[in-house]
């Protein structure tokens, strides 16, 4: 929050000035009286008034990966892109967070896409883009956004507006091993090639570049060392986030579809493509879990790991009961797998798969299953009219499922975590408490549709990633607060949910997404 400004009256506070005729305490008075009215009139909102959210509590990577403008601030670089602006801090030479999910008024926020423009007024420090659907302005004072008039007069040519980041990367630039520069300023990199953007220079060296479909470089005009940042990750249907890494993906392609890698000490992505890594195939991912240094995705086509720098795939042929696979648990030196024909154990150490005993569990062996999840050593398994779990003994037993989750209905979420359990579906979620008694709520407590892809408890709350945004559901109270895109979230389907102490792992349908849900103040 920014303190107000407060003005002092030529002559000090109280003073009318030499041989004023106004007696000194009426004078002060009225001075006071006056000042006071100004402060109500220019005291900046955020400094007194409660927001739904404020810059920074919600933050969200995009698909950032085409660069369509750059503007040298005084202290910022400022990208436009797709999803939103990315920012380079010149005094501390770091990214700082990007801004995409921006507030706007007391209750609401704003999605900066198709950003086309940006430009830092050198005069008052507020930031201009023009998106798609018009031109909005980052008030400094208050640090919200608001639509505005394209820009005219001396504010566009304070702008420069007309001005085109036409800097190509020069070909002396010292590169990554393995990318090249063309002569017409391409990334190149194997087999795949990006066209460039364009870039901008700053007065202090600093070169940066963009290529259209990656993501950015920025260099040293004097050391030539050009370090590269992939402008990710994008759509985080599938996610995973631990103590050192975040990992996450949605759809794979040959263009677009990648899957993203963040070391958590790092200021940049890695990713991994299709085309460029040999048991990578296109697919949809509908699970990812990383389990010490391997990384398991459950696809449309099989299951796919990561093991060293090495890709693998496990498809039908090789013993899966399904093509597609729904779900995917690390377990031991492998990883379970569920499908639509039944469970089935991929020994990685082996390079074999296993299914269970035809005989003693033929439900484990060919009946559908949708989620996997685990609680400690145990491995819990769900489908339709059907709740397993197996010990660590490797004896699978039946659990009873909640009456509302019935045949008819296919689970579409698993929580398993220190012995609480819970359900969830096109319904709404259901989870056992402490008595072993099965506690349910509808999804018309927040909006009357939609499925539960995602639960966790944190807090004291049960979080819900659904097809209409996040809801918080309080069991206490009984009561629910959705969360939707004029609330700040970017997306508005949620399918995973990683609490991490103040803050929220989201993967949605737009973006790898990090919520501050503790922040005083906010109107809920």
């Amino acid at each position: 929050m920014i303190p107000p400004v407060r003005r002092t009256p030529p002559g000090g506070a109280g003073s009318s000035g030499r041989g004023a005729r106004v007696p000194r305490r009426r004078a002060s008075s009225a001075l006071l009286l006056a000042a006071l009215i100004l402060l109500s009139l220019v005291r900046p909102p955020a400094a007194g008034a409660r927001y739904r959210f404020v810059e920074g509590d919600w933050i969200a990577w995009g698909d950032a990966r085409t660069p369509h403008d750059f503007d040298v601030g005084r202290q910022v670089i400022y990208i436009a892109t797709d999803a939103g602006i990315l920012r380079w801090e010149r005094d501390e030479n770091r990214w700082l967070f990007p801004w995409y999910s921006v507030p706007t008024s007391p209750d609401g926020g704003l999605l900066l896409e198709e950003c086309r423009q940006v430009r830092e007024d050198p005069l008052t420090r507020d930031v201009y883009v023009r998106t798609a659907r018009g031109w909005v302005v980052r008030d400094i004072a208050t640090l919200r956004w608001r639509e505005v008039r394209p820009p005219e007069g001396m504010l566009a040519e304070r702008l420069h507006l007309g001005r085109t980041p036409g800097l190509i990367p020069d070909r002396g630039l010292l590169m990554p091993d393995s990318y090249f520069l063309s002569p017409e300023g391409e990334l190149q990199y194997r087999y795949v090639n990006w066209p460039s953007a364009g870039g901008v220079s700053d007065d202090r060296g600093t070169l940066v570049y963009g290529w259209k479909g990656f993501g950015v470089g920025i260099a040293d005009a004097y050391s030539k060392r050009l370090e590269l940042y992939p402008a990710g990750p994008g759509p985080a249907t599938a996610l995973d986030v631990n103590g050192g890494e975040i990992w996450c993906a949605s759809v794979l392609d040959h263009e677009e579809g990648w899957v993203w890698r963040r070391d958590r000490s790092e200021n940049r992505w890695r990713f991994y493509h299709p085309v460029l890594e040999w048991g990578l195939e296109p697919a949809r991912v509908n699970r990812l879990r990383v389990a010490g240094k391997i990384a398991w995705m459950a696809t449309s086509e099989g299951v796919m790991v990561l093991q060293g720098s090495s890709w693998r795939r496990f498809a039908k042929k090789e013993g899966l009961p399904r093509r597609e696979i729904f779900d995917i648990a690390p377990y031991g030196d492998g990883a379970w797998a569920a499908s639509e024909f039944g469970l089935a154990y991929i020994d990685l150490s082996r390079g074999v798969i296993l299914h269970p005993d035809k005989e003693l569990y033929p439900e484990p062996r060919s009946a559908a299953f949708t989620q996997l999840a685990m609680d400690g050593d145990t491995l819990w398994a769900v489908g339709p009219g059907r709740l397993w779990r197996l010990d660590p003994t490797g004896t699978w037993r039946e659990e009873a499922m909640p009456s509302t989750i019935a045949l008819a209905s296919r689970p579409t979420a698993l929580l398993a975590a220190g012995g609480l359990l819970a359900l969830g579906d096109t319904q709404g979620f259901a989870w056992r408490d402490s008595t072993g008694t099965w506690r349910q709520v509808y999804n018309d407590l927040w909006g009357g549709s939609g499925a539960v892809f995602a639960i966790a408890r944190h807090g004291g709350y049960f979080w819900l990633g659904t097809s209409r945004g996040l809801v918080k559901y309080d069991p206490v109270e009984g009561d629910a607060l959705p969360y939707r895109e004029q609330d700040g979230l970017a997306g508005s389907m949620v399918f995973e949910i990683f609490p991490e102490g103040d803050w929220l792992w989201l993967g949605t349908d737009r973006a790898l997404v990090r919520f501050r849900w503790t922040v005083e103040g906010r109107i809920d």
